[in-house]
């Protein structure tokens, strides 16, 4: 019988990545919130303008058009990255009967594909620097060195909050280059960090309103004192009532944000994102193609080619070198 999924052999390209996309959303909130492009180059470029302060300047009546008109944009790049897993299955494994009905390469891709996409999202969310790579690998071989994009966290320089001797050299428009993320002396998280980063993002223009967090983030956050409890129903029936222990979102004094719990990234690090200045551009979205059938098995590589575009770095914030432990709130 033939397979329930529409990514058997070579179907269209799209198919595997809107089947997982569809299937693991949750499994990659950053992927699954972030802007989406179309990247056609290896070394993908784009310009950034930063708005100019306000300021006080009339003008008289009559004059001509002028002025110091807007500065030139800045030019930012990233790197392409290949995820890539592959998946193998003996001819008799694809062709018995199966316990959900479906052919096992098919269901290979779908796994591997989960695999590629979260690998994607913690890329996505890294501190590396990135790299142009060198060289393509010999047939038959992988001793080529892999480019890499420049992850968020490399990104993120301006409202970037880290513990002592740390630092975030960020992006240098004049080199087009990334510069290293130094780690800095753990310490545990506070509200006033958040309100600090926060502010610093939306006096830069930005306006992030999703908090990025791994699981030992997201319980301090949910351990803070309450400034503004929440009103709770009242009801007499004791099957009604529910133990609150988890904060889904945070009202800051420059607006609510919400938390979303993300395993594909670090556990020392909140990120606050504006999702209108990032998006991960991609050459090929998520995809597979089978190899030749050799030693009574089929193989399919399953992969996507994409990197990551940070629209402007000061929409963003990131508070860095948190205790990856529980700590008791402050």
């Amino acid at each position: 019988m033939k397979s329930t999924y529409s990514i058997d052999g070579k179907t269209a390209r799209e198919d595997l990545d809107g089947v997982c996309k569809k299937l693991y959303a949750d499994e990659t909130p950053f992927l699954s919130t972030a802007g989406t492009g179309t990247a056609r180059a290896r070394h993908v470029e784009w310009t950034l303008d930063d708005l100019p302060g306000a300021k006080h300047a009339p003008k008289t009546e009559g004059a001509p058009a002028g002025g110091d008109g807007a500065d030139a944009p800045n030019r930012a790049s990233n790197y392409l990255q290949i995820n890539e897993e592959s998946a193998k299955v003996t001819y008799r494994g694809d062709r018995v009967d199966q316990v959900e009905n479906a052919r096992q390469m098919a269901f290979q891709k779908l796994k591997q594909g989960k695999l590629v996409m979260i690998d994607t999202e913690f890329s996505a969310l890294g501190d590396q620097a990135g790299n142009a790579g060198a060289g393509e690998s010999t047939e038959g071989a992988d001793d080529g060195t892999a480019s890499e994009m420049s992850g968020l966290e490399a990104w993120i320089a301006t409202n970037a909050l880290h513990g002592a001797t740390g630092s975030t050299a960020g992006y240098n428009y004049s080199t087009q280059s990334m510069g290293a993320v130094v780690d800095g002396t753990p310490r545990a998280f506070t509200i006033d960090m958040l309100q600090t980063a926060r502010a610093g993002a939306w006096a830069a223009g930005g306006n992030p309103r999703n908090i990025y967090v791994n699981s030992t983030q997201k319980a301090v956050l949910s351990s803070q004192p309450n400034v503004a409890p929440a009103s709770n129903d009242i009801t007499t029936r004791q099957a009604d009532i529910t133990l609150q222990l988890a904060v889904s979102s945070i009202e800051t004094d420059f607006g609510t944000m919400e938390i979303i719990p993300c395993r594909n990234m670090d556990q020392d690090v909140i990120f606050g994102v504006d999702v209108d200045y990032v998006e991960m551009c991609y050459l090929d979205p998520l995809q597979s193609e089978d190899q030749p059938f050799a030693g009574l098995a089929s193989i399919a590589q399953v992969w996507n080619d994409k990197t990551l575009k940070c629209g402007n770095e000061k929409a963003h914030f990131k508070i860095a070198d948190l205790v990856d432990t529980i700590q008791p709130p402050a």
